[in-house]
């Protein structure tokens, strides 16, 4: 009797353990909920309140909102998209084309190929959690995951999965960047990158804790079903409704990817995202190898150069790559480059992260005590090389006597006898190309009036301000403030960052060798200076926690990058350009201007059916947040690469009718497919 019944109880336990999954999907005691809006903004529901509703139910609630959000998105471009279906492939529908016929009716049709470089933080990264190695030799990250067990039988612990979305996870999700306590460190310590200065190629310096390996999502078993050769990674940066729902910054390329789709663009084939993992300098990362593959490979397959869209740091990974290619191959194989908010010369908000933690940093969801706490911010920003890449940059010092800095400083003077006695010289002002004054640039925004001004900034001014020590953009004044207001430890490894990040033709802004476009914003205001009364390094080493700037005073950009960081170098170009010094034409493109009305397009004029990309100048590109249509936010310097009227700049642009030096491809339908199949410009 007794033999039957331990035989039962086992079948019944083995029964059992086959329906309890002991992994952490949900956290088996919640805390408080966060909830988001119609409006798009976020509250916190304090548990054992009498409305609060567990994270878990809320599902369904932000599905419908961000589901809604999507019709009204969507709607926005129905117009755009019908103009443009499948006219890349001469309007043939995609579906009924073998790969071969697909790539000739692409050489044949007017459009370029793309590749899309997101900016700092804007590829979404995936985990790989080896269980085992992870609680042997990393204990205390296994703890602070609430990780019990890796043995599925012990099903009253808890044990990790084998993946997880790193960036942006889901809000019950262990490594929640939604964190609800000060004590939260999951997500720190997994973001965090270990550092060894003595490797001599950058890319061999970094590695995750032993346990862990971090990558871009699609890079992993269990997420490349849903990669699409890298677009996954871009195209939205999280898969939690309540992110998706509450942050425009979590869209990534939503909007423009849906457009390549939309006018016949395939990934892999003629469209290619380039996912990178973001903590990582220029220097050591993935994209560079990647953005040189896709631009031979499209060349290769289907005979037309290739327009490189990058957006905020996307920027610099793209021109740093035409820096390193011969004049000849970017001649032959790049259409251009358009950059997006790129902070060429730096951004000096990336230094009020360093000190003592970023406010603003996903601002849409800081509530109160809600947010990226104290400890991931600091694990992240101090073993993220890549912030190095944004430091500013000394070009108002190292250029202060050229020709083109002198029309910056003439147009400078002009604009503040303005701002002092409402009336601009009669005589010149230059930059004879720049609209004049007395046109209308702005669109009833808060942060300037309507008149066309430059609105760039004196970057030898200080930026920062410790106790009243002054810190300018040279660089003996950078790491003097690394070495004075930074932990001994952290500053070492930070200058190690800075040495690895220095790029001699960024800094001496060289032109890139191929067309440029380059979109700014001069319609809201960014941090610019930031006035500490204590020393961050004592302040933080005391409390670990945040110390925030006592004051900070804003100017004009596009809410993250100063105008002076993104427009200068562009204006240094079109100088070369219109005095003969530079073969390829620059136009700076000023998102959120009413100049041009409602048409805009870089290019100037056709021959022989081939639309000319050949004036250097301004132009005024409209934005959805004109006259107060819809809020500032949305037009915020992440958010821009999804307004519809730069999603329709974009369009046009594409669509060159550039010829092909084919008339048909040299590759098989099979060697076609296993570019496809293999995603073979990302290896």
């Amino acid at each position: 009797m007794l033999t039957k019944f331990l035989v039962v109880a086992l079948i019944g336990t083995a029964v059992l353990l086959s329906f309890v999954d002991n992994t952490d999907n949900v956290p088996w005691q919640e805390g408080d909920s966060i909830i988001v809006a119609p409006e798009g903004y976020l509250t916190k529901l304090r548990k054992g309140s009498f409305d609060w509703v567990s994270q878990e139910n809320l599902e369904g609630y932000h599905k419908n909102i961000y589901e809604q959000q999507e019709k009204e998105r969507l709607a926005k471009l129905q117009n755009l998209f019908d103009e443009n279906t499948n006219v890349c492939i001469n309007g043939k529908d995609p579906a009924t084309l073998t790969q071969q016929q697909y790539i000739n009716e692409f050489i044949s049709g007017p459009c370029n190929p793309v590749a899309l470089l997101p900016g700092l933080s804007g590829t979404s990264l995936q985990v790989k959690v080896d269980c085992e190695v992870l609680k042997a030799q990393s204990p205390d990250i296994f703890s602070n995951c609430g990780w019990q067990t890796c043995n599925s039988a012990q099903f009253w612990l808890k044990k990790p999965h084998n993946e997880y979305r790193l960036w942006i996870s889901g809000t019950t999700s262990p490594m929640a960047v939604i964190m609800t306590s000060k004590k939260d460190k999951c997500f720190g310590d997994i973001i965090h990158l270990n550092y060894d200065s003595t490797k001599t190629n950058p890319a061999d310096r970094y590695t995750d804790h032993t346990g862990l390996s971090v990558t871009w999502y699609g890079n992993t078993p269990e997420s490349k079903p849903d990669g699409e050769c890298g677009l996954g990674a871009i195209y939205e940066i999280s898969d939690d409704y309540i992110v998706k729902a509450a942050m425009c910054d979590s869209k990534g390329y939503h909007s423009m990817s849906d457009l390549l789709k939309t006018m016949g663009y395939k990934t892999g084939l003629t469209a290619q995202a380039i996912p990178y993992d973001f903590r990582k300098s220029i220097a050591a990362s993935e994209s560079q190898r990647y953005l040189k593959r896709t631009i031979n490979q499209f060349y290769d397959l289907t005979g037309k150069k290739t327009y490189i869209l990058g957006h905020s740091l996307g920027t610099l990974h793209s021109t740093n790559v035409m820096y390193e290619l011969t004049q000849d191959e970017k001649d032959k194989k790049v259409a251009g480059i358009m950059a997006m908010g790129g902070p060429l010369l730096g951004a000096t908000k990336t230094w009020k992260a360093t000190l003592g933690g970023d406010d603003g940093f996903l601002v849409d969801i800081l509530i109160g005590d809600v947010g990226v706490n104290y400890y991931a911010q600091n694990k992240m920003i101090h073993s993220a090389s890549s912030v190095s890449d944004l430091y500013p940059k000394d070009t108002f010092f190292r250029h202060a006597d050229k020709e083109w800095m002198k029309e910056i400083k003439k147009r400078q003077q002009a604009e503040k006898q303005y701002q002092s006695t409402g009336q601009f010289p009669t005589t010149d002002f230059g930059l004879d190309w720049f609209p004049t004054p007395s046109s209308t640039c702005g669109a009833g925004f808060e942060a300037r009036d309507d008149t066309c001004q430059l609105h760039v900034q004196d970057l030898t001014e200080p930026f920062l301000i410790v106790e009243g020590r002054q810190y300018v953009a040279k660089e003996e004044s950078l790491l003097k403030a690394i070495e004075d207001n930074i932990v001994p430890d952290a500053a070492a490894q930070l200058k190690h960052f800075y040495d690895e990040t220095r790029r001699p033709k960024s800094e001496e802004i060289l032109h890139p060798g191929v067309p440029m476009i380059i979109v700014y914003g001069a319609h809201s205001t960014v941090p610019y200076v930031m006035t500490y009364n204590q020393n961050p390094r004592e302040v933080t080493s005391q409390s670990n926690d945040f110390y925030f700037p006592d004051d900070v005073q804003r100017t004009i950009g596009d809410s993250t990058v100063v105008t002076a960081s993104a427009v200068v170098p562009g204006i240094k170009w079109i100088y070369e350009h219109k005095n003969g010094q530079a073969i390829h034409p620059t136009k700076i493109v000023e998102y959120c201007s009413e100049f041009n009305g409602s048409q805009s397009s870089v290019y100037d004029s056709v021959k022989n059916g081939e639309r000319q990309f050949t004036e250097s100048g301004y132009l005024g590109l409209q934005c959805q947040c004109r006259n107060g249509d819809v809020k500032i936010d949305k037009c915020s310097h992440p958010c821009m690469i999804n307004d519809p009227y730069l999603v329709g700049f974009l369009a046009d642009l594409l669509k060159s009718n550039q010829k092909s030096v084919l008339t048909q491809t040299s590759y098989s339908e099979e060697q076609i497919k296993n570019i496809s199949d293999q995603c073979s410009n990302l290896i």
